[in-house]
């Protein structure tokens, strides 16, 4: 078995950023939220085709030095289909479907959500609002 998993190599064949400027969570059940002070977690669902265009259109915005998003700010890549009863409803309080949600994190807690592709221009304009 190699040292990386399907979901692993599938979430880096969609990046759109340097794979070093994101964290991927194989197992987002056995992540916990209450480690993350200030961050984002994107939920990605490899059997989405709206999830897939999501991820690569979020992780666009981080390679783009136009935008300045700060690098300090962590994000991560969970699996949706590994995510807890528990975590579903903060990460996406709408309900998880697979179609690119996105969670920002500010000092512990859960600020901002968004659903759905082409949200890149909101991706950026919560990012500043919390992050600046």
């Amino acid at each position: 078995m190699s040292a990386e998993s399907t979901f692993t190599r599938s979430a880096i064949k969609y990046l759109r950023c340097p794979v070093e400027r994101v964290q991927i969570i194989e197992n987002s059940g056995a992540f916990e939220l209450s480690a993350i002070k200030d961050g984002v977690i994107i939920l990605l669902a490899l059997w989405s085709g709206p999830s897939v265009i999501a991820i690569a259109h979020y992780t666009s915005t981080l390679a783009d030095p136009e935008l300045e998003l700060d690098p300090e700010i962590p994000v991560y890549i969970g699996d949706i289909d590994t995510l807890t009863n528990d975590q579903a409803p903060i990460l996406s309080p709408r309900g998880t479907c697979g179609v690119g949600e996105a969670a920002f994190f500010k000092n512990g807690v859960s600020e901002a959500n968004m659903v759905g592709m082409n949200q890149q221009v909101k991706f950026v304009e919560t990012w500043r609002s919390l992050f600046g």
